[in-house]
């Protein structure tokens, strides 16, 4: 498992002993070519859903559209972060009720669905066909070649390291600010809202994993422990407010006991939310910059 991982997670990251600028390029590329061959139906991960598929490579892109604001051509960056937004916001629907109706079978045990000790279960890419029908892949695919038009006119070579530094530090400090907010406060919209935040720095580790994976790495798996658990917040959130529209064909007690587990669920993932989110931001913003160049150095010094 550890080898496959691994081989993912270099499909987005920032190679060792290259060109920042053309490193950037190219995982801009990968990221809009993965996204409309899952559209198209060739998922690059036959294991995957292809609009599941999808939504990864958009939401990557996007991560690193918003790191590379600070660096030049925010503007642009901004309108196709915009746009990428609005691309996976048309294939949200159909993802979110088929996810959705997974959680509630696993909180009941039900016997279609095995249990797990997570509610958030990624369906077959055999269900694939489902998901389509709930979301609106044509209009994903005109956003995504727009974004592949306005990115494929400029090169890349305005990425310096202090933009890359300052774009991650952006991501990081506006994580913290939320996760400051999500200590007084439990509503489902502060930690979606957070949650955004935290994949984005996810993404951000990722990416200069390679660089320094003994710094990196402890906390690449911090903030993918904390997204999990915000993300699995949301789809429960979403489906206590739902679950009378998601499973018309459950009796009222299956459904009101659903939207009950769902409820202790997310005041469980609220507290580890919180308990990793420590571990996530112990570091000040100004200590998080001496790190990320302390990273540089290492990468300067593999070329």
């Amino acid at each position: 498992r550890g080898p496959q991982r691994n081989q993912k997670h270099m499909a987005y990251a920032l190679p060792r002993g290259k060109p920042l600028s053309k490193s950037v390029g190219k995982i801009v590329k990968r990221c809009l070519y993965r996204a409309k061959c899952a559209m198209g139906g060739k998922s690059p991960d036959p294991k995957e859903p292809p609009v599941f598929t999808a939504r990864k490579e958009i939401k990557k892109l996007r991560a690193l559209l918003r790191i590379l604001g600070k660096t030049g051509h925010k503007k642009l960056c901004r309108q196709q972060t915009k746009r990428l937004r609005a691309a996976a916001a048309c294939l949200g629907p159909g993802r979110d009720d088929a996810v959705q109706r997974a959680a509630a079978e696993n909180l009941l045990q039900k016997p279609r669905r095995s249990h797990s000790s997570s509610t958030r279960e990624v369906p077959s890419a055999g269900k694939a066909a489902a998901f389509v029908r709930g979301s609106h892949p044509k209009r994903a695919i005109r956003n995504l070649k727009c974004v592949g038009r306005e990115l494929g006119e400029i090169d890349f070579d305005f990425v310096t390291e202090e933009g890359f530094v300052a774009g991650v530090k952006a991501i990081y400090e506006r994580g913290r600010e939320r996760f400051q907010l999500a200590q007084s406060s439990s509503s489902a919209r502060t930690l979606h809202r957070w949650r955004r935040d935290v994949k984005d720095l996810w993404y951000a580790w990722r990416l200069i994993e390679p660089w320094n994976s003994r710094r990196v790495g402890p906390l690449l798996r911090s903030a993918h422990r904390l997204g999990r658990a915000l993300g699995e917040h949301h789809d429960l959130a979403e489906l206590e407010t739902r679950v009378d529209e998601l499973l018309p064909q459950w009796s009222l007690p299956e459904r009101k006991e659903v939207a009950r587990r769902a409820w202790l669920r997310e005041r469980s993932l609220h507290q580890s939310a919180l308990r990793v989110g420590k571990s996530v931001y112990r570091a000040t913003p100004k200590k998080l910059e001496v790190k990320l160049k302390a990273c540089f150095q290492a990468r300067e010094k593999q070329r």
